[in-house]
């Protein structure tokens, strides 16, 4: 391995110049910025530390970092490309929750949620709830509150989402875009019997349901 670090280190710069906040110092947890202790890291352990992927959606960071013991390792986490929160919809229809039985690529299965999607900066976070409703359930909606900022996993992701109710006036229940599959329409009761035997492991779904004020 060569004694220099390459264009992973180098995004990886740029990134603590573009998100201070997710290199905050912390006793717990030490971030090692010494090149040499990351070039010394990289040749022994055959691992490349910074940005090493990009997408228009996440990156995946590897970090080298120091516990209070003194142990030196690799930390990999996943940061949103955007800054900006994305956005998570609990839409109710008719004093009902719909939900969307939706197959999910990284569990390959399919999983009953609520619509969500990535954050935009060329648009509105009220503009990017709706167009994420229309895209998804091909809904229209009178009133959008939020509800509140959730992290589904900070262990990997420094990703944020703002979940949102949403009172739909009107919807596709013939919708079949991006793997949905079916749609149904419950009673918070119902919705939360199915929460209790299993049949919705969303996170999100599970973390808006509890964060829900209904009128």
């Amino acid at each position: 391995m060569n004694c220099t670090l390459g264009v992973e280190w180098e995004k990886y710069i740029k990134l603590q110049e573009e998100y201070p906040e997710l290199f905050a110092d912390s006793e717990e947890l030490e971030i090692v910025t010494d090149k040499e202790e990351v070039i010394k890291y990289e040749k022994e352990y055959s691992k490349k530390i910074g940005v090493v992927y990009y997408s228009p959606f996440n990156m995946l960071v590897v970090d080298l970092v120091r516990n209070k013991d003194g142990l030196i390792f690799a930390y990999e986490r996943i940061v949103p490309t955007v800054k900006r929160d994305a956005v998570v919809m609990l839409p109710i229809y008719q004093e009902k929750i719909i939900l969307m039985k939706q197959f999910r690529h990284a569990i390959r299965s399919y999983q009953y949620c609520i619509p969500r999607g990535y954050a935009e900066n060329d648009i509105s976070v009220v503009d990017n709830v709706k167009k994420e409703l229309m895209e998804e359930l091909g809904a229209t909606t009178s009133s959008i509150s939020s509800l509140g900022v959730v992290v589904a996993d900070s262990g990997l992701s420094a990703g944020r989402a703002e979940v949102f109710l949403c009172q739909i006036d009107e919807y596709d229940k013939s919708s079949c875009s991006e793997g949905i599959v079916e749609i149904v329409e419950l009673e918070v009761a119902a919705v939360k019997k199915w929460i209790s035997e299993g049949k919705i492991t969303d996170g999100f779904t599970l973390a808006a349901v509890g964060m829900m004020r209904l009128e």
